[in-house]
């Protein structure tokens, strides 16, 4: 009704010809009416491609808004911090609280992240894959160090778990 209205009023204005003989009384209904389908076709036609480009626009960015706004695990900030925890009993050569951080807190942190590892898409998951039992070696090798009261082992073993971790939450 509207594209009508709109092209009733555009047949007026521009004095509409058709077969390149001005309009007149005897042929403006029927050059009216072709006018009107023709107009309304081409409103809609151009409406219809708006809405879609418009709808798609909308998809994209809300698509990229997601993607923008992807959260790095509560696990894994929670295993990063657990991480420089752990630092500090290196630096602080606290062989015993070692031991217990990896066996107690690290490694329910790192139960959770192989459970989070498995609902990933697979591609993220081969690309996790190795981080994660590079983080479960790392912890065993400190435990060694941490035993055996291998300062050096432990050190290397910390620097390459906080390595891994980072590349997990880089991941993400």
């Amino acid at each position: 009704m509207f594209f009508e209205r709109v092209a009733q009023k555009v047949w007026i204005c521009s004095g509409y010809v058709s077969n390149k003989r001005p309009v007149s009384r005897n042929n403006i209904g029927r050059n009216l009416t072709v006018f009107v389908r023709t107009m309304t076709r081409i409103f809609t036609t151009q409406l219809r491609r708006l809405a879609i480009a418009t709808m798609l626009c909308i998809t994209l960015w809300t698509g990229l808004q997601v993607a923008a706004n992807a959260e790095v695990p509560s696990q894994v900030t929670k295993l990063q911090s657990q991480v420089e925890t752990l630092q500090e009993y290196v630096e602080g050569r606290e062989w015993l609280e070692i031991r217990s951080f990896i066996h107690g807190p690290m490694g329910q942190v790192r139960r959770q992240l192989f459970f989070i590892s498995q609902k990933l898409p697979k591609s993220m998951q081969a690309s996790l894959e190795d981080e994660i039992e590079a983080v479960s070696a790392n912890l065993n090798v400190m435990d060694e160090a941490a035993e055996n009261y291998s300062e050096k082992r432990l050190v290397n073993a910390q620097k390459e778990l906080a390595q891994a971790v980072e590349a997990i939450a880089a991941s993400f």
